[in-house]
């Protein structure tokens, strides 16, 4: 299962296209749009500080109503891949592995506020201030702004939770990510359970999958073939 990232999150637009021999190894893609994204309806609250915590019960619910017999991959980007973390943390019968891109585990005060700042600035520069009845686009991206910027007041840090996670974990960085550095991807695969592989991607910018699609699909399906095929579990 695909988890998109917050801000701009593309959800059910496309991902890199196609992953080649998926099918053929007996694997089936599925891929959620977050509330507030793609097809899913309205945020009606927002981004409060516990937004992690109410996305993973949501992200939870799906699992249990599309795969109640088995486990899944997820590969997540930036917040999907902390909630695709989290999943694995809380159910890890439910989770055989999984694959983060620019996957926040703390919050950095000093390097992510000014970022943030900027990319609101440069998102109201673009698109104006906030308006009544604004697309449901528009008023998520305002709204995940306040978000993040009260968790970072707040020091929000789930590293100790990370432990829980047992199954293998792949974790990619790019190496001009401008919001998360590369110590967060060495540091976030320490506080892990379980095995962890770290790349840092020459020339990736924050969000892999969109920088270097190519390379994004081929760091997956890299780490899905070290896993059991889901025919065969």
């Amino acid at each position: 299962m695909l988890l998109h990232h917050g801000g701009d999150g593309f959800a059910h637009s496309p991902w890199p296209e196609p992953f080649p021999g998926l099918p053929e190894a007996g694997w089936r893609l599925l891929r959620l749009d977050r509330l507030g994204y793609g097809l899913s309806s309205a945020r009606p609250l927002g981004f409060p500080p516990g937004f992690f915590e109410s996305d993973l019960e949501q992200l939870l619910a799906v699992l249990d109503h599309l795969a109640p017999q088995g486990p899944l991959v997820l590969a997540g980007t930036s917040d999907g891949g902390t909630l695709a973390l989290l999943a694995a943390a809380l159910r890890p019968g439910r989770v055989a592995g999984v694959a983060v891109d620019g996957a926040h585990s703390h919050t950095e005060h000093a390097t992510m506020v000014p970022v943030l700042l900027d990319m609101r600035r440069r998102f109201e520069e673009k698109h104006g201030p906030a308006l009544p009845g604004e697309e449901t686009r528009l008023a998520t991206v305002r709204a995940w702004f306040e978000g993040w910027l009260h968790i970072c007041e707040l020091g929000w840090d789930i590293r100790p939770e990370l432990a829980a996670v047992r199954c293998p974990v792949a974790v990619l960085q790019g190496e001009l990510d401008g919001i998360v550095p590369d110590a967060h991807a060495f540091g976030l695969a320490a506080a892990l359970g379980g095995p962890s592989t770290v790349e840092i991607l020459p020339g990736g910018a924050h969000l892999c999958q969109k920088s270097h699609p190519a390379e994004w699909a081929d760091w997956l399906r890299r780490f899905l073939a070290t896993l059991p095929r889901p025919l065969d579990a």
